[in-house]
C-alpha cells in the first residue's frame, strides 16, 4: 500500500482525503510539518533559482516518501515544476487534484465586483500523462 504526501498551501478537504483512499488504494496520509508548510507558502517571488531554497522539502519528502508513494503537489509553477520532477527522478507518484470552479460574482454598492470562487474536488491526476 501507498502513502500520500500532501505538499499544498491549503488543508486537504474531506472529499480530497477520501478520493484518495478510493481511488489511490493509499493506507495513510502523511502530516505535512509546519515548518514544511510555512516554506510551501513563501517561496521566494525574487530568487532566479529555487533548488537551495526547496532542500529542506526536498529532504523531507525523501524521508517520508517510499517508492510508488504519492506527492500531491500544487503551488509556485517553478517549485511545483522542480517538486515533480525530483519526486520522478525517486520513484515516487507526484499528482494534482483536478477541480471544478463555481464563481459566483456580486456587484457592491460601491460598484466594485466581488468575485468568489468555489473548488470542488474532481479526481486525481499525475502530472505527465
Amino acid at each position: 500500500m501507498s502513502k500520500l504526501i500532501p505538499l499544498l498551501n491549503h488543508t486537504l478537504t474531506k472529499e480530497q482525503i477520501l478520493d484518495a483512499y478510493n481511488t489511490l488504494n493509499i493506507d495513510s496520509v502523511v502530516n505535512t510539518p509546519d515548518e514544511i508548510k510555512k516554506l510551501w507558502a513563501n517561496v521566494p517571488v525574487r530568487d532566479t533559482s529555487l533548488s537551495k531554497f526547496l532542500k529542506p522539502i526536498f529532504s523531507w519528502i525523501k524521508n517520508v516518501g517510499d517508492r510508488e508513494d504519492y506527492v500531491l503537489v500544487q503551488g509556485d509553477f517553478g517549485a511545483t515544476y522542480l517538486v515533480v520532477r525530483f519526486a520522478m527522478k525517486h520513484c515516487l507518484i507526484p499528482i494534482y487534484s483536478t477541480t471544478k470552479r463555481i464563481a459566483k460574482e456580486e456587484i457592491l454598492d460601491s460598484g466594485e465586483v466581488k468575485l468568489n470562487h468555489i473548488f470542488l474536488h474532481m479526481g486525481f491526476r499525475m502530472y505527465g500523462v
